[in-house]
């Protein structure tokens, strides 16, 4: 066998085995990509899971509950709520953190984080806004009260989705997603593709296909791994930072072993040092003020057994004596059969608030006294112009009881307020919040108004006062009434008196101006007969 010969054989021989190693090369390549696809949305997924769980702590105890209709969350609550879920998600990398909420058929975003180009352009989504292009793993979601994925494409881009389905007290459904762009999956898919892809060119050149192999992916798994627990220590430090900006613990009991776990925020909340804590449930129920004691035993008892939501407010005595107000909120972890496991939660220190809250129960107080005691026509109506209290001044000139004005009277509806430059007025104490001050002649006949036995008219002097809270939001208007009826006649007689007088005036203006025009006219006459001027 020639040269030639053996170098063809050996050619066609070595181009079989290259032909081979890569179709074993691409094979092995395409199991790869394949795998860490599907290693990849699996972790994503995961930590979408448990960026959507926390998204409940950067909303109101009692959103959900309030979130079920158009009007139901306030416009500055709503933007407090986009700060909040953008600053958690940009912090975290992801894309969007938002609520959901289905109400008769029809989907509704309840709360949203916002893009940089949304915030920049001011086109953030507000609170129930409609979703018609909701995706079939929301409903499956839903109806299944299980956690769905979804990757799909809508008007914000496409995204890879995770959806956790709860349900408030009333039984209304609601999901929390969370979402990352499919552009970093992709961008992320395909770093591990070219660098799977480039493996084998990596392998002939080092003529150490099968090691390097192994050594890359086992350098490649330990990537992966390390990536995982910096992603997860980094969560969890973001997620320490803001329990640590609301002045949150967190606490984890274990039902079974009556085992109870606090983090550093709950035995500063509670005054206590870790060594003094046995970790039992009587632990914490010792902490707690005598009269609250009872009852959140209870509400812990009906949120293991009755499967009842833990959402609730209880005072704690520290071991310096002082008494702080918590707000408590906690979820069970049952098995499969439903028995219950674990209960996790927070507590929020709301000791400043509740003070707040006496505060302006002790003004409103005042300022109920000052009305009840004023000898003027005075009454509060709440934020739709509905009279919610009266005093007896206002009883007395309307010839009414507090009982026929109380729920029943509305501003708005009255007729009297039909008059140029009143209604505006009025609108603006509520809209503005602006004091107003106008003069009315009230007719008791007239569509709206409260009709007494005497059903007379009045002249009134009428003073609105905007009351706001700390918020500066609108809590009721205060309006009083000045009777000027009499004032009013006296005013219209003294107009009646100067316009008879105006009128005898000009009728003796004229009856001098016609002597003088008849004794012209007497001395023309005597003039022209020859006689002597009769008046000079």
């Amino acid at each position: 066998m020639s040269h030639s010969t053996l170098r063809i054989r050996l050619g066609h021989i070595l181009l079989i085995a290259v032909v081979f190693y890569l179709g074993l090369t691409a094979a092995y390549t395409a199991l790869v990509v394949k795998y860490e696809k599907t290693e990849l949305v699996t972790g994503l997924d995961l930590n979408l899971l448990k960026t959507a769980r926390s998204v409940p702590l950067m909303l109101a105890p009692d959103f959900f509950e309030r979130a079920v209709r158009p009007d139901a969350i306030p416009e500055e609550e709503d933007l407090e709520n986009i700060d909040n879920l953008t600053q958690l998600a940009d912090s975290l990398g992801l894309a969007y953190l938002y609520t959901l909420t289905e109400v008769d058929g029809t989907v509704y975003i309840t709360s949203s984080s916002a893009s940089k180009k949304e915030r920049q352009s001011h086109t953030e989504v507000r609170t129930f806004t409609a979703y018609p292009e909701v995706q079939e793993a929301v409903r499956k979601a839903i109806s299944s009260d299980e956690p769905a994925f979804s990757t799909y494409t809508d008007r914000w881009g496409t995204f890879r989705s995770a959806y956790i389905p709860l349900r408030n007290t009333q039984g209304v459904p609601y999901v929390i997603a969370a979402e990352q762009s499919s552009d970093y999956v992709a961008s992320l898919l395909n770093q591990h593709i070219i660098h799977t892809i480039a493996t084998p060119f990596f392998f002939i050149l080092a003529a150490l296909p099968f090691l390097v192999a192994y050594q890359m992916q086992v350098h490649k798994n330990t990537a992966h791994l390390q990536l995982l627990n910096r992603e997860l220590s980094e969560n969890k430090e973001r997620f320490e930072i803001a329990t640590e900006a609301g002045r949150i613990g967190v606490w984890d009991r274990d039902i079974l072993n009556d085992q109870l776990v606090w983090d550093d925020r709950m035995f500063e909340l509670y005054g206590i040092q870790p060594d003094d804590f046995s970790g039992a449930q009587t632990a914490w129920q010792n902490g707690l003020h005598p009269d609250d004691r009872d009852r959140a035993a209870v509400e812990v008892t009906a949120a293991e057994n009755d499967k009842k939501p833990f959402n609730t407010e209880f005072r704690i005595v520290r071991p310096d004596g002082e008494t702080r107000h918590i707000r408590a909120f906690g979820k069970v972890i049952r098995s499969k059969d439903g028995t219950p496991l674990r209960m996790i939660g927070t507590n929020q220190d709301i000791t400043s608030l509740k003070r707040t809250e006496e505060e302006l129960l002790s003004s409103n107080a005042f300022l109920d006294s000052v009305i009840d005691q004023s000898p003027f026509p005075m009454f509060t109506t709440d934020l739709h112009g509905t009279i919610i209290r009266t005093n007896q001044a206002m009883c007395s000139t309307l010839d009414l009881k507090s009982n026929d004005l109380v729920g029943h009277y509305n501003i708005f509806k009255n007729e009297n307020l039909n008059q140029p430059g009143i209604t505006e007025k009025v609108k603006k104490v509520f809209e503005r919040h602006e004091t107003a001050h106008y003069t009315t002649c009230w007719k008791t006949g007239l569509p709206g108004s409260p009709v007494g036995s005497r059903r007379r008219d009045l002249n009134i002097s009428v003073s609105m006062i905007p009351i706001l809270n700390p918020a500066g939001e609108l809590t009721h208007v205060i309006c009083q009434w000045l009777d000027i009826t009499a004032s009013k006649r006296a005013e219209d007689t003294l107009q009646e008196r100067n316009e008879e007088l105006e009128r005898f005036n000009k009728a003796a203006v004229g009856r001098e101006l016609r002597m003088i025009e008849l004794k012209k006219e007497i001395n023309t006459l005597c003039r022209k007969s020859g006689t002597p001027e009769i008046y000079p």
